[in-house]
C-alpha cells in the first residue's frame, strides 16, 4: 500500500500538475474489501490538504466539491478556489454515479460535469463495487488506473481469517480488459480478472486505520461519522418514495375502481367515465390509462372484478 501511494503522489506530481491535467483513479471492490480506506490513505499519503470535506458521498456535493477548484478564481474573483490544483478528491459510494444500469437524466449530467472538468487540474478517486457498470466515456477515455480490492478467507472456523489484496491495472491494461467481447457478462471478481488480464501490480492490503489516523488524526471517525449520514439519508428517501408509492397505489385502485364502474356500470365512454369522476371527486385522472393497464398485466381478474363491482 505505501508502494502504491508513492506512485500515486509522483503521478500527481510529474503528470497531473505540470501538464494541467486530470486523474482519474477509479477503485473498485466488493463490499467491505477496504477500497475506501485505501481511497483516505492514497488521499492522506498524496495531498497535504486532504481531509473529510474532500470526500463525497452524495453526487450533488461532488459537484459542489468541483466548484471549490482553484480555477475557478481565474473565471471569477469571488470564486472560493480553496481547492488547489492536484489536489486529491474522493467520491465515495458510487454505485449508480456514472453508470449505465441506472443512467437517468442526473447522470447524464454528470457524466457532462466530467467531460468538461478536466481544466479543473484534480485528482478524482472514484469508489464503486463494479468498474464494467461505469459508463464507457469514463472507464476508456479517463480512467488512468484501476485497482480492484478483494479478501480472501484462511484457515478453518472458528480460527479462520480474512487477507485483503488489491490489483493494479494502468491504462493500457483498462483498454484491453473492457475491449474484450462480451466481458461484461462475465462473472466479475478477482480470479476471473486476473485469470483473463495480468495485473501490473499486487499487494496485500494491509489495516490503514491507524496510520491515516496518525496522519490525519479524527479523519477515520469524521468519515465514518459523513458516511453514517449518508446512509441515513438514503434511508429516509428509500422510506418516504416506498411509502409515496404504496399511497399512489391504492389511491390508483380507487381511481380505477371508480372510472370502471361509470364505463361499465353506467354505460359511459373512457372520456365521459373520466370527466364525472373527476366532477365527483375533485382529483386528477391523468393516469388512468397506466393504472389499467398495469391492472390487466398484473391481475386481470382483479380489473374484472373492479369493473363490475360498484364502487363503496
Amino acid at each position: 500500500a505505501e508502494d502504491f501511494a508513492k506512485y500515486m503522489k509522483e503521478e500527481r506530481n510529474e503528470n497531473l500538475i505540470p501538464f494541467d491535467l486530470d486523474y482519474v483513479w477509479m477503485n473498485c471492490g466488493p463490499e467491505r474489501t477496504g477500497k475506501s480506506t485505501l481511497g483516505l490513505y492514497v488521499g492522506c499519503k498524496v495531498d497535504v490538504g486532504f481531509g473529510v470535506d474532500r470526500v463525497a458521498a452524495r453526487m450533488v456535493d461532488y459537484w459542489k466539491l468541483l466548484k471549490r477548484a482553484e480555477y475557478f478564481k481565474t473565471v471569477r474573483a469571488d470564486a472560493v478556489g480553496d481547492v488547489a490544483r492536484g489536489s486529491f478528491i474522493m467520491k465515495d459510494e458510487s454505485v449508480d454515479t456514472y453508470a449505465r444500469e441506472f443512467y437517468s437524466k442526473g447522470n447524464i449530467d454528470a457524466n457532462k460535469v466530467f467531460i468538461v472538468s478536466g481544466c479543473l487540474n484534480l485528482m478524482h478517486c472514484i469508489i464503486t463495487p463494479k468498474p464494467i457498470t461505469q459508463d464507457q466515456y469514463i472507464r476508456e477515455e479517463r480512467a488512468m488506473i484501476l485497482t480492484y480490492t478483494y479478501y480472501d478467507i484462511k484457515g478453518v472456523y472458528p480460527d479462520n481469517y480474512i487477507d485483503r489484496y488489491c490489483l493494479v491495472y494502468h491504462r493500457e491494461a483498462i483498454n484491453k480488459i473492457y475491449q474484450k467481447p462480451n466481458w461484461h457478462n462475465f462473472f466479475w471478481s478477482h480470479k476471473t480478472l486476473e485469470k483473463n488480464f495480468r495485473p501490473d501490480g499486487k499487494f496485500k492490503l494491509p489495516n490503514l486505520t491507524k496510520e491515516i489516523e496518525e496522519m490525519r488524526p479524527g479523519l477515520i471517525a469524521s468519515y465514518n461519522a459523513k458516511k453514517g449520514s449518508f446512509v441515513e439519508d438514503t434511508l429516509d428517501v428509500s422510506i418516504e418514495r416506498f411509502e409515496a408509492d404504496r399511497d399512489n397505489t391504492v389511491a390508483g385502485e380507487a381511481m380505477l375502481k371508480g372510472i370502471a364502474w361509470n364505463i361499465k356500470g353506467r354505460n359511459l365512454s373512457t372520456k365521459q367515465a373520466i370527466v364525472e369522476w373527476k366532477e365527483q371527486t375533485g382529483l386528477e385522472a391523468r393516469s388512468y390509462h397506466n393504472y389499467k393497464k398495469q391492472a390487466s398485466i398484473e391481475n386481470l381478474s382483479k380489473k374484472n372484478a373492479l369493473c363490475t363491482a360498484q364502487p363503496m
